[in-house]
């Protein structure tokens, strides 16, 4: 039987199925492909014939013994079936085994018609789509529904479609490890899924963590899981070559590539101003350098000038850098805040600690009806890593932020308000803690 985890035929056949509205209707108002179909009910008995091409939640399949599905060869409840082994006509040699297998999912239990991508003594790997299809040349392709989002300005977001990928042990229950393609850090998300659901094998944890498995190298992962091992373990390539893990190296690349949630708090060394807190993402690309972003709150102070005024008309022939404006005429405001950055880092691995020192260019945004800043400025900041039990990480770090408006800050004021200090020069220090799935 022909496997599923040809990567690159996955790839292709999305690309050319979900490149246009036309296509979308092969699951909906059009035909399904037919198939050649065999059978296998869960008391052993066999049924050949033709059907059209399952969705993943149909609940019963209709054989028939002629390709143009007129004479029919009975009704088969889907959750009667063991399996179903489906070729194209024109291919019959190129088959693929489908399963009807009980998952759960937020908190519900589902059953679905799921492709097997491969299968070993003690790990099965299933890929869950909402439909499949199998081509004139015997490629098979995962069919899933794009997500269009109308904006309010008349702009359009096209969310692409992920594919759910299962693990099953041997006399275990399915369990969802990953998703595959259409989403950010697909190969981060895998090696976190698959180490921490596979964690009775350290060994083979330690291949998928050092050499950077991604949802290709599944065969490998379902060929050599055993968490009943005797002996060392070996793992080969299609060649035939010994794969082994990369030698230790105290300025390291372990963190390339992986995905890692930050959340920050942070207080700007200006007086009256508060606390400011952030959720954010960070990554790598390659060994030095670092990118990621977050999102928050910022409580920055303004001068209430139409007050200020008011009581004293003098403060207008005043000099508002060096006069210390009375506190009943400032107010904390609340506003969303973003920061970007990109920079270099050097992370060094200590054996028992990793430690990352970085130096970023940062940009801030301060967004408010009364009050916005957008500002520029170096990013320093230090994290210790601590390796934890799966081969995931936690964080913990500190570091400094000085910015500078890209305008005057009290050009992005509104009229009867004033930023607390001028042109908005700030300097903010901040904690962080972070978690590497």
């Amino acid at each position: 039987m022909k496997q599923v985890y040809n990567l690159s035929i996955l790839l292709i056949g999305l690309m050319m199925l979900l490149s246009g509205c036309s296509l979308m209707k092969l699951f909906t108002s059009e035909p399904r492909d037919v198939c050649k179909a065999q059978l296998e009910t869960k008391e052993g008995a066999t049924y050949t014939g033709y059907l059209r091409m399952p969705m993943s939640g149909d609940k019963e399949l209709k054989l028939f013994d002629d390709l143009a599905l007129t004479q029919s060869a009975g009704t088969f409840k889907s959750e009667n079936l063991k399996g179903i082994e489906l070729s194209n006509p024109k291919k019959p040699d190129l088959s693929y085994r489908f399963e009807y297998k009980k998952f759960s999912a937020f908190l519900q239990s589902n059953t679905a018609w799921m492709a097997l991508v491969d299968k070993g003594p003690e790990l099965t790997a299933y890929l869950l789509a909402s439909s499949y299809k199998i081509d004139e040349n015997g490629d098979i392709f995962f069919i899933g529904y794009e997500q269009r989002t109308i904006r309010s300005g008349g702009s359009m977001s096209v969310v692409k479609p992920s594919f759910p990928l299962f693990l099953e042990k041997r006399g275990g229950t399915l369990k969802k490890v990953a998703l595959v393609h259409g989403v950010n850090y697909e190969g981060s998300q895998f090696r976190g899924g698959v180490v921490r659901f596979l964690a009775d094998d350290p060994e083979l944890c330690s291949y998928v963590r050092g050499l950077k498995w991604e949802f290709e190298d599944i065969d490998k992962v379902v060929k050599y899981y055993d968490p009943h091992r005797k002996g060392e373990l070996v793992i080969k390539d299609d060649r035939g070559q010994v794969l082994t893990l990369p030698p230790y190296k105290m300025v390291t690349d372990a963190l390339s590539g992986e995905l890692i949630y930050t959340a920050d708090l942070a207080k700007n060394l200006t007086p009256h101003f508060g606390m400011a807190s952030y959720l954010g993402l960070r990554s790598s690309l390659g060994t030095y350098f670092a990118y990621g972003g977050s999102v928050g709150f910022n409580q920055p102070c303004l001068v209430d000038d139409t007050a200020l005024i008011t009581e004293d008309p003098s403060f207008l022939m005043k000099d508002r850098k060096e006069v210390e404006v009375p506190k009943e005429f400032i107010k904390r405001v609340t506003l969303f805040s973003f920061n970007a950055f990109a920079g270099l880092q050097v992370p060094l691995d200590l054996k028992s600690v990793y430690v990352i020192p970085s130096l970023s260019g940062c940009v801030t945004g301060d967004l408010h009806s009364d009050y916005s800043l957008i500002s520029v400025g170096p990013l320093v900041r230090c994290d210790f890593g601590i390796p934890l039990k799966y081969g995931n990480m936690l964080f913990f770090g500190a570091g400094y932020k000085y910015g500078f408006p890209i305008k005057d800050a009290d050009e992005m004021a509104a009229d009867n308000y004033k930023n607390v200090t001028p042109y908005g020069q700030s300097h903010t220090v901040f904690l962080t803690i972070g978690y590497m799935y």
